[in-house]
């Protein structure tokens, strides 16, 4: 032994059913233990390598690894058949040989052209004439290495849906506030024109009014709820609705808000028109679109005007659509904002810039798309596609009536 190197001398051979020996004569008995390792790891790959890595000697159990005959890898480098990603750390070996006493592990190319998993681990030896050749050991650690992606994809998702979940708990509690906001506003309406009638039937109507606006937003609470079960299922249940039946009940929430604003709303929906869509995500939409409508009302316009109705896009796909006649939006200066978290295009101390941007996100989540075309002064027209078939199309805003 020359420090701590040893000097070895190694003998090839067959036993009876061709399975290969490695013996390594040394002085210290290490011919014994090395003979045996061979022997009872007949799985393995074995091999020995000159000092620039080529193959020199492969043992038989190369076929049943990978696939080859021992003379299509002896005499060739490992390089021929590595992944292109481990190569640099097949080549960093003989830069440092420190490298030697940690597993390697890497992707070696087989017969069929498909890369397994190998872990090796690899030895310098000196032989009798002095020269370096390296021995290596190897194993196909593939399904250990799949069973740990596989362990880490479901890491992935658990995490994906513990994000997800926060996310939805956060969407859900703006839904309340953005649902809530029109129908309370609509209710203190009401209680405020109660305050100021001094007719009888006036004050009796407005009580009748009080109590439908009531009714609405208890039905409002009890879709919430609804809503609070969906979050625990990983897909929303669409239904098939009636369409025009869904907007003129969503509509009854801004009644007195509409007629407090002087408006007028035009509803101009097939009453047979049925749609597949998840109604809550349906109803907040159009809450939110009829919230900003009011909110954003020109104050150089005499009325509030909406119309809401059935359109083709130019690709012929059937769109809901929500007009009006409010200030309208600059798309050359704030298109690609349009949808954006917590962006504003007006001067309102109520613009939170949630509404569309949630807008967006639950009309992705059924499946379909929305689309705006605005001019400042004209108004806006919010476009909702439940089945899109193709990119959306830019058209020119039309005359509001």
């Amino acid at each position: 032994m020359r420090g701590n190197e040893f000097r070895f001398v190694f003998y090839y051979f067959h036993g009876p059913r061709d399975e290969s020996y490695i013996m390594a004569k040394t002085k210290n008995g290490k011919a014994k233990w090395l003979g045996q390792l061979v022997q009872f790891q007949s799985r393995e790959l074995i091999c020995t390598h000159t000092i620039n890595g080529r193959f020199w000697y492969v043992s038989p159990s190369v076929k049943g690894l990978l696939g080859y005959e021992r003379d299509e890898l002896e005499g060739r480098s490992p390089l021929d058949f590595l992944h292109p990603d481990d190569q640099s750390s097949y080549l960093g070996l003989f830069e440092d040989q420190d490298h030697y006493q940690e597993p390697l592990e890497w992707r070696f190319k087989n017969s069929k052209g498909h890369y397994i998993w190998l872990q090796t681990l690899m030895q310098p030896f000196t032989g009798e004439d002095g020269e370096t050749m390296i021995y290596s050991s190897s194993r196909d650690i593939t399904a250990g290495k799949q069973q740990v992606e596989q362990q880490i994809q479901t890491l992935v998702q658990m995490s994906a849906s513990v994000g997800r979940q926060n996310q939805q708990l956060l969407e859900f509690s703006y839904i309340i506030s953005h649902n809530l906001r029109g129908p309370v506003g609509n209710l203190v309406t009401l209680a405020n024109f109660l305050q100021e009638s001094e007719s009888r039937d006036e004050q009796e109507m407005i009580i009748a009014k009080i109590h439908e606006s009531s009714s609405s937003l208890n039905h409002t609470f009890e879709e919430l709820m609804q809503v609070l079960k969906v979050r625990h299922q990983s897909e929303i249940r669409m239904e098939e609705v009636n369409l025009k039946g869904l907007i003129v009940e969503t509509l009854k929430l801004f009644e007195a808000s509409i007629q407090n604003h002087r408006g007028s709303i035009e509803v101009d929906i097939p009453e047979d028109m049925r749609v597949e869509t998840f109604p809550v995500y349906l109803k907040s939409i159009a809450v939110n679109l009829l919230s900003n409508a009011i909110k954003y009302k020109d104050p150089a316009k005499e009325s509030l005007r909406i119309r809401i109705g059935i359109q083709q896009t130019a690709n012929g796909e059937d769109s809901l659509f929500f007009r009006d006649n409010g200030l309208g939006i600059d798309l050359k200066r704030y298109g690609d904002k349009m949808f954006r978290l917590h962006k504003t295009f007006h001067r309102n101390p109520d613009a939170r810039g949630f509404g569309l941007f949630m807008c967006k996100n639950q009309m992705e989540a059924m499946g379909g798309e929305i689309r705006v075309n605005s001019e400042v002064g004209r108004g806006c027209t919010f476009s909702l596609v439940f089945n899109p078939k193709r990119k959306p199309v830019h058209f020119n805003m039309p005359e509001l009536f």
